[in-house]
């Protein structure tokens, strides 16, 4: 079987088109994923702080005093 040389080049220009979309697609995704992850690290943060600011309002549990 017989195969032209422009066959062979125009899939070797596919294949090359497609690994490049494919890398492109991929680090669009580990960027948005960065993002996500910093967005949702402050969200953290300030919910400690919301239970630090709770926990400091109601005070130490009440407990019995000693004779």
């Amino acid at each position: 079987m017989f195969v032209f040389p422009d066959v062979v080049g125009m899939i070797v220009a596919l294949f090359a088109f497609a690994l490049t979309v494919i890398g492109g697609v991929g680090g669009m995704l580990a960027h948005v994923s960065k993002k996500i992850d910093s967005r949702l690290e402050r969200v953290e943060n300030e919910l400690v702080d919301v239970k630090v600011a709770i926990a400091r309002i109601e005070g130490p549990p009440r407990r019995l005093q000693q004779l």
